[in-house]
């Protein structure tokens, strides 16, 4: 008989929780993830709505979901038997809403998790920060703030092959991140980049959003010891250059001598693992069992990419 299963592979992305204060970014050794589950727990079967999106507990998983709700006005039916029709409703056999929801698992009390969906456009940061802040409020000033674990990828390859022609960046100048590299910086000299934005904001009394081209020369494109000063360049104001809805891209001069364009969006730079889902229906129960079932090597690549092991 042949075998119905379908196999999906579905991308596991890795991202940590931090705290945006006045002083700089501050990452905690631990995160109290029972904060958010005692929210969802506190409302019917587990699950709360804020805004637009759901948000539900697995208490068994010690993890959680975020849920789209999806608007199907104006969409069409596909029939290979009859002329393609309008979908009747947005709903599923038992008239309930359908959705596009993402997994997340959290490792233990530590302040990195990964975040998992098999559909296209999910929910993500901006919606799990909305639930940070309504689970686990802080300070007036302080705000959670969730990055990607960028342990390997296109940043990875930038930092391997080590040249760079050119780079491109918009970014926002922030004054917290500024002094965070300036209380971090060995060498007691900051990068040009992080000067010229130390400047522009004691200058304007704010931040303001930046947009800036590198490029070599003609001659300096042949030069081996300019590829790599640009690319040291780049990667030392890399926290600047690299922010969440903004735009950077670098021009990679690759061992082979062939130059690549790279789009270095942050959201893209998250450490990614790849699982199978495999199912006669791929569902998002599946996906949740899988991703769960996984979650001792998933958290030892975690340690890996984290501590450089």
């Amino acid at each position: 008989m042949e075998d119905t299963k379908r196999v999906k592979e579905v991308g596991v992305r890795y991202f940590r929780v931090s705290q945006s204060t006045p002083d700089g970014e501050f990452l905690p050794d631990e995160f109290d993830w029972e904060r958010v589950h005692n929210f969802l727990s506190g409302h019917a079967h587990h699950q709360a709505k804020l805004e637009d999106h759901w948000f539900s507990r697995y208490p068994d998983l010690s993890s959680f979901a975020i849920h789209r709700p999806i608007s199907t006005d104006f969409m069409t039916q596909l029939d290979s038997d009859g002329p393609v029709k309008d979908l009747a409703d947005s709903t599923g056999d038992d008239g309930k809403p359908l959705s596009i929801s993402t997994f997340v698992m959290p490792f233990g009390a530590r302040p990195y998790f990964v975040l998992a969906s098999g559909g296209q456009n999910p929910p993500g940061k901006a919606q799990l920060l909305a639930l940070l802040e309504e689970a686990y409020p802080q300070e007036r000033g302080i705000h959670w703030k969730i990055s990607p674990v960028m342990g390997s990828g296109k940043l990875q390859q930038l930092k391997r092959e080590g040249e760079i022609t050119e780079f491109r960046s918009q970014f926002a100048t922030q004054r917290d991140l500024l002094k965070l590299i300036e209380d971090q910086s060995q060498q007691g000299t900051l990068p040009g980049p992080i000067q010229l934005e130390q400047q522009l904001t004691e200058e304007v009394g704010d931040d303001v959003e930046v947009e800036i081209k590198v490029r070599l020369t003609k001659a300096g494109r042949q030069k081996q010891k300019s590829r790599r000063g640009l690319a040291s360049l780049f990667l030392s104001s890399s926290r600047l250059f690299i922010q969440p809805g903004k735009k950077s891209e670098a021009k990679i001069y690759n061992s082979d001598g062939h130059i690549e364009d790279v789009s270095l969006v942050e959201s893209n730079l998250a450490h990614k693992e790849e699982v199978s889902v495999a199912g006669d229906r791929l569902t998002f129960s599946g996906l949740v069992g899988e991703i769960h079932g996984r979650r001792t090597d998933l958290e030892r690549i975690l340690d890996v990419e984290v501590d450089g092991g």
